[in-house]
């Protein structure tokens, strides 16, 4: 029911963000020689054309680029595994078995982390602007990369504790969390919102430097 729940909210808030942008955002209107210049090129023009402007980058761009296919490397696995990691590693859960329920109420708990994280994601985004005005676009981009790694080392070690170094033996018999660790599992996972707000805007701001 929670997922459908989510789901449904998801697409209305599509609905109202696409019915926003069509009523407001103004569209030029192609010229009928540039439809017919384009259409002779065929589908895969773009592509040919993404790769051409490659040669017009400045040679700094290519290392910003480097840097943030590495940064979301790291992003995605904590995507990916962010409320396993709570139900797992901090809870003692696993997924089937008599210890299914503690993994679901991790799940949960890690759910609540995610909402900690966008909440602190939002608040971070309004601020980008005036961050980037008074410590520059790299030296903000810079700081957000530090703190992503700070965070996820962060995550291993309170893992590693958590799990007694992952031996298996010695958390057999846990069922649930350690309220410090807990409460510094939820405290991560609101700090990881800062650098995701600015993650996917401050390099682009590099261009304007």
């Amino acid at each position: 029911a929670n997922l459908k729940g989510a789901f449904l909210t998801a697409v209305l808030l599509i609905i109202i963000s696409m019915t926003v942008t069509m009523y407001l955002a103004g569209e030029k209107q192609l010229d009928k020689a540039d439809v017919q210049a384009a259409s002779g090129r065929g589908c895969l023009s773009a592509f040919g054309d993404l790769f051409k402007s490659l040669k017009n980058l400045p040679p700094s761009m290519f290392k910003v680029l480097a840097v943030t296919a590495i940064t979301w490397l790291a992003w995605f696995p904590f995507f990916q595994y962010d409320t396993d990691w709570m139900g797992r590693e901090i809870y003692h859960g696993v997924p089937q078995g008599p210890k299914a329920s503690v993994y679901d109420a991790g799940v949960r708990e890690g759910a609540i982390g995610l909402l900690l994280s966008s909440i602190t994601l939002g608040a971070t985004s309004f601020l980008i602007p005036k961050l980037c005005r008074k410590l520059t676009s790299k030296v903000v981009w810079s700081i957000s990369n530090f703190m992503v790694f700070g965070i996820m080392t962060a995550m291993v070690v309170v893992g590693l504790i958590s799990t007694k170094g992952y031996n298996a033996a010695l958390t057999a018999n846990l069922t649930g969390p350690d309220p410090k660790l807990k409460a510094i599992a939820l405290t991560l996972f609101a700090l990881i919102g800062i650098p995701q707000a600015v993650s996917p805007h401050a390099p682009w701001l590099l261009l304007l430097i």
